[in-house]
This record gives structure tokens, C-alpha cells and sequence, in this order.
């Protein structure tokens, strides 16, 4: 794998390469009865490489969004900038959640499982599926200017330390930048050369994590198939078939938004 990441293939094909390595290593370890092995001494690198993207995330989002705004020469631009690109979001959003719905009620990738399978999954994954089902509840006896109140955040640190806040990032983000905008350029333009400056090592910082990304992506696929199917090699097979299918489900509908929706929009 390290002698993978010193060629000069595109990255997209040494990650193609790290999945299809990391499904091999999966199986072999559910066939040799080693799944032990690759939980205990992979699975940490693939943990290693989320977190790097994770830690990289709100940082990204932050300064990029900051230094974009403070690069225009007028606000008036953001205003109608924001309003397009907030229409075309919820448009898209809608567009995608639907078409995500019906592919997957014509596919029906779970059908590819047993219904013992299926049912271990469940058994396994239980507590996850409760909390996400109570998430719903409760998100759906929620106000409908409940988004509006969500979005705005009442610490800017806690909104930083949690991933799941990134829409409140995103809204500091572009209060801060109005804000500097809105004063005169002498005396913020050290502000605004320190977010560029930002900009630029945070993007560098994830070229390197996105250089580890095929031994991470490889950790992460052999760490699964190694989990979910143990030291059964029938599991594995099976487990794989049904992530093969939603895996083909995902791509075409990403090809459907790419080719009928975006090609639409441009």
C-alpha cells in the first residue's frame, strides 16, 4: 500500500485501488478465520484518517467562507449571490432526498441480504436505528421556523467543537466576513490577508490527509467486511453482494443528479 501512494496515478484511481485491495483483505480475513487481526492493526488507521477529516472540516468551512467574502468588492453581490445559491440548495436537496427515495424503493438493496442477515443487522445496529427513529419523532413536532432558530448559533466554540453544527459555522462565517466588509479596507486588511493566509494552510493541511486517503480508505473497507462478517466467508460474500448493489445505487443516482439536474442548472 505505501508503494501505491508513490505512484502518480490520479487519486481517484488509487482510491478505486485501496477499496478494491481493503475488500480482498476483508474476505481473506473472514476465509482464514484472522478477522481479529485486521480489526486490531488496520481498523486504527482508518479510524485515523475520519478523524483527520473531521478535525479538518469546520476549520475548512470557516475560513474558506471568510475569505471568499471578504474577496468581494460588494455586498450587494452576496445578497443576490446567497439568495440564488440558498434557492438552487433547497431545490437540489428536494430533488436529491426524492430521487434517493424512489431508487432505492426500485432497487431495494436490503432484498440482496438473507432475512437471517437482516435480521442480525438489525439486532446489531439496534441502538442506532432507535435513536435515529426518536430523532425523527421528535424533529417532525418540531416549529417550522425551528431551522431558523438552529441555524443561529448561542456559542461559537461549541458550534466549532461539533461537526454537526456546521450550519451555524457556515452563518458566523459569513456574519464575520459582512462584518469586516462593512468596514473600511485600511483597517481590516490585515484581517483579511490572515483568513487568506488561513485559507491556504487549512487547503494544503488537507491535500496531505487527502495523500493518506487510499491506505485510510483501504483500512476502513477490510476493517468492515473483517466486522460485519467475522470469520465467515459465506457472510462476507453475501454482505458484500448487498453493499456492491447499494453502492451501484448510490453511483446511478449521483449520475442522475450530474446529468439531468446540474447539466439543467448550467
Amino acid at each position: 500500500m505505501l508503494s501505491l501512494l508513490k505512484t502518480r496515478l490520479p487519486m481517484h484511481i488509487k482510491i478505486m485501488l485501496g477499496i478494491g485491495a481493503g475488500t480482498l483483505v476483508g474476505l481473506l480475513a473472514a476465509r482464514w478465520g484472522c478477522s481479529s487481526f485486521v480489526l486490531t492493526w488496520l481498523k486504527p488507521l482508518g479510524t485515523v484518517f475520519v478523524n483527520l477529516l473531521k478535525l479538518l472540516a469546520v476549520p475548512l468551512v470557516l475560513v474558506s467562507l471568510v475569505d471568499g467574502v471578504t474577496g468581494l468588492r460588494d455586498l450587494r453581490k452576496l445578497s443576490s449571490m446567497g439568495g440564488r445559491t440558498l434557492l438552487i440548495f433547497l431545490c437540489t436537496t428536494v430533488l436529491a432526498v426524492t430521487l434517493g427515495l424512489v431508487l432505492v424503493n426500485i432497487v431495494r438493496p436490503g432484498d440482496y441480504l438473507s432475512t437471517e442477515r437482516r435480521e442480525d443487522l438489525k439486532a446489531r445496529f439496534s441502538t442506532q436505528t432507535d435513536q435515529g427513529f426518536n430523532n425523527a419523532q421528535a424533529f417532525k413536532e418540531r416549529g417550522p421556523l425551528s431551522p431558523l432558530v438552529d441555524m443561529v448559533p448561542d456559542n461559537l466554540f461549541h458550534a466549532l467543537s461539533n461537526n454537526t453544527s456546521m450550519l451555524q459555522v457556515v452563518f458566523f462565517a459569513l456574519f464575520m466576513g459582512v462584518a469586516i466588509m462593512s468596514l473600511p479596507s485600511d483597517q481590516t486588511q490585515s484581517v483579511r490577508d490572515l483568513f487568506g493566509q488561513l485559507n491556504r494552510i487549512v487547503l494544503l493541511m488537507v491535500d496531505y490527509v487527502m495523500a493518506f486517503a487510499p491506505i485510510g480508505v483501504f483500512a476502513l473497507i477490510a476493517s468492515l467486511i473483517a466486522d460485519l462478517a467475522g470469520n465467515d466467508p459465506a457472510k462476507a460474500l453475501e454482505l458484500l453482494g448487498a453493499l456492491s448493489v447499494y453502492a451501484l445505487t448510490v453511483v446511478l443516482g449521483l449520475a442522475l443528479m450530474l446529468l439531468v439536474v446540474y447539466a439543467t442548472l448550467v
